[in-house]
């Protein structure tokens, strides 16, 4: 699963876009803004995945919400992922706004046991001692929340993005804040214990050629066509289809499915490996030059991708 926030898709007519990115396998939900362009929050999820999109009837002008309820094996998992736009005068939203509409919308989510929420809450958490911050603190507390990100998840040294759960507390592993540099945000990934859906697989034919004795299999096909002085298309196909079924028999064997991608050439490959090695060189060290340098060959993929998807 993954939570996108401020995708900036449309209402309507970003379908073919949105189509475009989900791969098989996966399903698609958004909650796109609707008042003015910018915001908006995503979810991909496997399809295998059991999800049931919330329709919190409650509206806010304060933040944006997508909930949904995952159906695992003992019970539901309810997962909020959060927008929560800055405070502006001209669009008339407020700090007291945000912490009346916060509570109450958490207040409509005290029957679930397993909750988790998580997104883009855009207040600086990391500067403890700010009066916005202590109040977040007390409504986390008033609802049995505890805040679990540790660290800043913003290039400029800021914590915006949080993950809040209740009893789940100690069933987060391995939580992780990475810079991507996809964003000016972190990607923040960690484990959930949950029942594991299966993997979605498609019946495909399939032969295997490579055990074929070419030898053998030449000689057979001589041989049969020594025997008929005239053939018919029909005929000399169904001859040699069953001289392929003696010597490598079609069977039916079940794939992971994947995606067409005629975009990926060898030149692309090459780019994406240079693109790994300098990523992996910036991990390491951990320098602004290398940095710099990942980045710069992560956008002459980005472009070599544009340019061959163009092609097509």
């Amino acid at each position: 699963m993954v939570f996108l926030t401020g995708t900036w898709f449309k209402p309507n007519g970003d379908e073919a876009k949105i189509a475009a990115m989900v791969p098989i396998g996966y399903t698609f939900i958004s909650a796109p803004r609707t008042t003015r362009e910018g915001g908006g929050i995503a979810l991909f999820y496997k399809t295998a995945i059991k999800i049931v999109k919330e329709d919190k009837t409650r509206h806010s002008d304060s933040f944006e919400q997508l909930t949904v309820k995952i159906e695992t094996s003992k019970s539901y998992l309810t997962c909020v992922c959060l927008y929560r736009l800055h405070p502006k005068k001209k669009h008339g939203i407020t700090w007291d706004q945000f912490f009346n509409d916060f509570p109450m919308f958490l207040e409509s989510l005290n029957k679930e046991k397993e909750l988790l929420i998580t997104g883009d809450l855009n207040l600086h958490f990391e500067t403890d001692n700010a009066p916005y911050v202590q109040r977040l603190k007390t409504v986390l507390e008033e609802h049995n929340l505890h805040q679990l990100v540790y660290k800043v998840t913003h290039r400029k040294n800021y914590m915006l993005d949080l993950l809040l759960v209740g009893e789940l507390q100690h069933d987060i592993q391995d939580l992780s804040i990475e810079d991507k540099c996809i964003s000016d945000h972190f990607v923040l990934s960690f484990l959930l214990k949950l029942s594991v859906p299966p993997v979605v697989k498609q019946k495909v034919k399939s032969r295997h050629l490579k055990s074929i004795d070419m030898d053998i299999f030449t000689s057979d096909i001589n041989t049969s066509l020594k025997q008929i002085e005239c053939m018919t298309y029909v005929a000399l196909k169904d001859n040699i289809k069953d001289i392929l079924d003696k010597h490598a028999a079609e069977r039916e064997i079940s794939v992971k499915p994947r995606k067409p991608a005629p975009w990926i050439t060898p030149e692309v490959k090459a780019a994406k490996q240079e693109q790994c090695q300098a990523e992996r060189q910036w991990r390491k060290l951990g320098t602004q030059v290398h940095r710099d340098i990942y980045i710069h060959h992560r956008k002459n993929t980005k472009v070599l991708l544009l340019q061959k998807i163009d092609n097509i």
